[in-house]
């Protein structure tokens, strides 16, 4: 679920998000809707399905990445 990356980015990046956010579960909640609007649309990832309000709100939907994704990091392997 995209909760479960917010949740890593949350203990990689602590200071600088709890700067920005008081309230984990609302950089959660932006980092959701963000993921939704922004990297679903744009074919860095996709959902099995579109997810309901409440799913959006908590982070609960999954998302898997695409091919797109996968292919910003192969020049980099090499």
């Amino acid at each position: 679920p995209v909760r479960s990356y917010a949740i890593e980015m949350l203990k990689l990046f602590t200071h600088p998000i709890t700067r920005l956010y008081r309230d984990p579960e609302q950089f959660i909640e932006e980092f959701s809707q963000f993921t939704r609007r922004i990297l679903c649309t744009r074919g860095v990832c996709v959902t099995s399905s579109t997810p309901r309000a409440a799913e959006i709100k908590k982070g609960t939907f999954v998302i898997k990445a695409t091919d797109a994704f996968y292919s910003m990091f192969e020049s980099i392997e090499m």
